[in-house]
């Protein structure tokens, strides 16, 4: 479909089907595009009525459509862009434009040609530049998002502060110390004992009687230090998952991460088996609920992979996991003999190679001992000659004498 998109101060035209008096701001109630994420966009498209002076010199504004690498990008996070109902033509185009001029074959939007200009080149360029016109004091309402932007270039960008680069310190800190504690926590001699509480057990003794016994169990568990040491950590593990969840632009994009689900994993084990716990389900309980205690075992382990949370401060480990990530449809090749494809596959060509082998391995063995047989009689008789040489000389020596 042809046309041209035309800006400006023209209350003559009408539209097809309505006046222009009745028709609503095409840009300001969020129908084109119906999701501007960028506030600022939407302040500058409001001014309207208040731009005055250098507006009105502006009468027309012809901006020939062309979809540029941004206006790609924003059509794949699902916004719809003027191009869209541009092309799509018909009904729709007369929807959102407030004219339509057969003449020069344009649409056009009733709006002010600089807020206009400065919406199409934040489409084009990806950056919204507040034209000279608008006073800066339009902006103040939008300084709440200062915050999370702030909070965000805080805990994603270590370098951008000292108190960044300090707070990263302290996030290795604790992942360096929960590592440490749960490590230690294992080791025998780090744990102490834990008591039960004591149980009536009857025993029938040979003779007959019935005895009531109290008894109590013992359990090596880790020291109370190091369980203090890890709660401070899942606690400062959980604050710092949060804030960074706050601030993050993308909720569902942030929670998808890799480096993010770990953090995600570190903490969940912690909290499913406090869960357990408030529940009742204590040790002993575990050991009769076989299920549920190899559940709990899974989680103790998983609690280890924390330790790639180190990956989050080392540019060399996100290198590595880069380098993992585009080699991933190589290594799955790896993968093909643990499942029952590559089993088959190995199957065969073992039996192929069997049956290759099998043909000419006679003639190979036939072949190959009589070459030994006849390089052991070769070596025979050159032993036998010179036996005999060494006899001869003995017998001449012997008629001299």
């Amino acid at each position: 479909m042809g046309g041209r998109i035309m800006t400006g101060y023209m209350p003559s035209l009408r539209h097809p089907s309505q006046p222009l008096t009745t028709r609503h701001d095409a840009w300001t109630d969020g129908r084109l595009p119906s999701q501007v994420k960028t506030k600022e966009i939407a302040v500058i498209a409001d001014l309207e009525r208040k731009t005055t002076g250098a507006a009105q010199q502006h009468k027309k504004r012809l901006v020939p459509l062309r979809k540029t690498d941004a206006m790609s990008h924003a059509e794949r996070r699902n916004f719809v862009i003027l191009d869209d109902v541009w092309r799509s033509g018909g009904s729709e185009c007369f929807q959102v434009a407030d004219a339509y001029v057969a003449a020069e074959d344009s649409y056009f939007f009733q709006r002010s040609p600089i807020a206009f200009e400065a919406i199409f080149q934040y489409y084009a360029t990806g950056v919204v530049h507040r034209p000279s016109e608008v006073d800066d004091t339009t902006f103040d309402n939008l300084m709440f998002g200062k915050v999370r932007r702030r909070m965000w270039t805080f805990l994603e960008r270590p370098g951008s502060s000292m108190q960044a680069k300090a707070f990263e310190l302290s996030s290795t800190l604790f992942v360096a110390i929960s590592v440490m504690g749960l490590s230690f926590g294992t080791i025998p001699d780090f744990q102490v004992t834990h008591y039960m509480p004591p149980q009536n057990e009857t025993i029938v003794l040979p003779n007959g009687t019935v005895s009531v016994v109290e008894k109590v169990e013992e359990m090596r568990v880790e020291h109370p230090a190091f369980v203090f040491t890890e709660r401070i950590c899942i606690a400062f593990f959980t604050v710092e998952y949060c804030l960074r969840l706050f601030a993050a632009p993308r909720k569902l994009r942030f929670a998808l991460k890799p480096l993010n689900l770990v953090d995600l994993l570190a903490i969940v084990p912690f909290y499913l088996e406090l869960l357990l716990t408030l529940c009742g389900v204590d040790d002993k309980k575990l050991r009769d609920l076989r299920w549920a205690f190899l559940v709990v075992r899974i989680l103790r382990v998983l609690r280890v992979i924390r330790i790639i949370k180190l990956g989050r401060f080392s540019s060399g480990l996100q290198t590595f996991g880069m380098t993992l990530q585009r080699s991933q449809k190589q290594l799955q090749m790896m993968t093909i003999v643990l499942l029952t494809v590559g089993k088959i596959i190995a199957s065969a060509a073992i039996m192929c190679g069997v049956l290759v082998l099998a043909l000419p391995i006679t003639i190979i063995v036939d072949n190959f001992i009589k070459v030994a047989q006849d390089e052991q009689q070769a070596e025979q008789t050159k032993l036998d000659s010179s036996r005999q040489e060494l006899a001869l000389q003995s017998m001449l020596h012997g008629d001299e004498d």
